[in-house]
């Protein structure tokens, strides 16, 4: 197996040098020249990260993923030509998809096509190409992603080619052959087109309606085609109260709900008055809170106070999503008795005080406070960036101890707290972080710095533009840049914060996430529409093989409760963030 930097080092030889015209000055062809020795010294960095890429261990490869981001636009090229050669591992291919969806440059859309439409790929890749097509946001991604959600690609896409080649042309009227997609993928093509709000998606979403096999398919559709909110739709969705599964009843209804008028959620709350609970009487209730309707918002806030109820979370979210301030004291509640007693599902303390702080509940300081030093890791993480949103000065010493002796990640969530609380007093011990051995310490330092907008850390700051993570180093400048009064410093951070992108990115962890619980697998439909009772998975024997890339996607879910159960772990908020794992 060849290594990632031998199948890239030959890029560093093509490496153009400075067009050095006669008619440039002497200040100019120096200029020229740093341009090109900095251009090389950056492919040289890219080649390394590149390699990174093959590290066993997962922070590894993250931190391998944000430094190719950093040096973008020169990392593109390494990566492309370490996708286009697929002589390495899957999932090192994978986490090279990952950083060109990231990087979001056009150049990489034939190869990330070409991972899309690769029946050897393993399914996670796939998945993860068509999502960094979607995040290009421009009307070729669009294009590519129609094909995907009809459900049917013709056999010619299935060979992309690199920008400037020609592809071979067809000698008489041969009918163009096609190949089914994989229901999977299907599903997150609808929904990313969804997602973007694209105007020519209803022709796939209503082929995808038509399959009677699929109730998750249809499902999607609905979905996808709810985030238009185009009035034109409202018969379509009221077809869809006629399916004959209840949670694409529920989804078309949600659907309705969110696009039709008064009337429409008039007609949608008379029903709920006979409907027992369910999942279909969920996905109603959440239509109606909406628009609005109190008596909606009082029953998600009677569910996300049920213990061990699988909607608990997802009812958060919901009110997270509508901004329902009225449920904050049930939220409290939740939280209190969870540190108490640990009595909820798993994830319901990190769903709680992630909706407290985005909700910026100055009340509930002290039980984040009680968060952050009593729960898990994952909770901590979550209680530090609340208190942060909140300013709360009260949790400085407990944000202290964690940067000095907390987990990693914990670390690197307690530093940004502090930067947002905003205590200048904090900058000598903020500024210690920067020469932190964990390359995420360092640059959580520096954002820390940076939002605390003291003057006197630069020359700090400054020691960070040569650190050997480019991330580091990139946020070290736009730091300083920041502190220093520069304009137009922040566009990345726009960026990010992006509908589209940040839905986009909540869509690919939570297609993982299905593909991981098989909530999303090829029976799913099946099972949900039947009703079917199957048997548990066999438990996999010390000398039984491991499924494809750790994941199986061969369970079938007994019952709607336990299809729920793992909306509530995959929720994510409608897309408004990453999922809570």
């Amino acid at each position: 197996m060849k290594s990632p930097l031998i199948l890239v080092a030959g890029l560093l030889l093509l490496t153009p040098g400075a067009a050095l015209a006669g008619d440039l000055t002497k200040e100019e062809r120096r200029a020229a020249r740093r341009a090109a020795a900095e251009r090389h010294v950056r492919l040289k960095q890219a080649a390394f990260w590149v390699a990174s890429l093959s590290k066993p261990r997962v922070q590894d490869r993250f931190e391998a993923i944000w430094n190719l981001e950093a040096l973008a636009p020169e990392s593109v090229d390494p990566l492309v030509a370490l996708l286009a050669a697929r002589k390495v591992k899957p999932e090192v291919l994978r986490a090279a998809t990952e950083a060109l969806g990231e990087i979001k440059d056009p150049k990489a859309r034939w190869v990330l096509e070409q991972a899309a439409v690769d029946p050897t790929l393993p399914l996670p890749n796939r998945l993860t190409a068509l999502v960094a097509i979607a995040r290009l946001l421009d009307a070729p991604s669009r294009d590519f992603l129609r094909g995907f959600a009809g459900g049917k690609l013709p056999v010619a896409s299935l060979q992309p080619i690199p920008p400037g080649a020609k592809r071979k042309k067809q000698r008489g009227k041969k009918k163009a052959r096609t190949l089914a997609v994989d229901p999977l993928l299907r599903r997150v093509a609808l929904l990313a087109l969804g997602m973007v709000g694209d105007a020519g998606l209803r022709p796939a979403a209503e082929s995808a309606l038509a399959l009677k096999g699929d109730a998750e398919t249809r499902r999607a559709a609905y979905r996808a085609l709810g985030y238009l909110k185009d009035r034109r739709l409202v018969e379509l969705f009221v077809e869809g109260l006629k399916d004959p599964n209840s949670l694409v009843r529920g989804q078309a209804a949600n659907a309705l709900g969110k696009t039709g008028g008064v009337a429409t959620a008039d007609a949608i709350e008379r029903n709920l008055k006979t409907m027992a609970p369910s999942g279909e009487r969920f996905l109603l209730v959440d239509a109606l809170a909406w628009v609005g309707r109190q008596s909606a918002i009082d029953e998600l806030i009677m569910i996300s106070e049920t213990k061990n109820s699988p909607l608990q979370s997802v009812a958060a979210t919901v009110l997270l999503e509508i901004r329902a301030r009225t449920a904050l004291p049930a939220f409290r509640r939740v939280l209190d008795e969870h540190l108490r007693k640990g009595n909820h599902l798993p994830g319901v303390g990190q769903v709680m005080v992630y909706t407290l702080g985005d909700l910026e509940d100055k009340q509930s300081t002290p039980l984040l406070l009680r968060a952050l030093t009593k729960g898990s890791a994952p909770t901590q993480r979550e209680a530090a960036t609340a208190l942060g949103k909140l300013r709360a000065q009260a949790a400085v010493p407990a944000l202290l101890k964690i940067v000095r002796k907390g987990r990693l990640f914990s670390r690197v969530g307690a530093l940004v707290a502090l930067g947002r609380i905003g205590d200048k007093r904090n900058a000598v011990v903020l500024s210690k972080s920067l020469q932190d051995r964990d390359a995420p310490v360092r640059w959580a330092a520096a954002v820390a710095l940076e939002r605390l907008g003291e003057p006197r850390v630069v020359p700090a700051l400054a020691r960070l533009l040569k650190d050997p993570h480019p991330f580091v180093a990139a946020q070290a400048q736009t730091a300083i840049a920041v502190l220093q009064g520069k304009t137009g410093t922040r566009q990345r951070a726009q960026e990010q914060s992006d509908l589209h992108l940040t839905r986009l990115r909540a869509l690919e962890r939570e297609y993982l996430l299905r593909y991981r619980v098989g909530s999303a697998g090829p029976h799913f439909g099946i099972a949900a529409e039947k009703v079917a009772i199957a048997p548990p998975a066999p438990r996999r024997t010390n000398n039984a093989p491991r499924p494809e890339s750790g994941l199986s996607r061969r369970m079938v879910y007994p019952n709607e409760s336990a299809v729920l159960k793992w909306e509530s772990v995959i929720s994510t908020c409608g897309g408004t963030h990453p999922p809570i794992e």
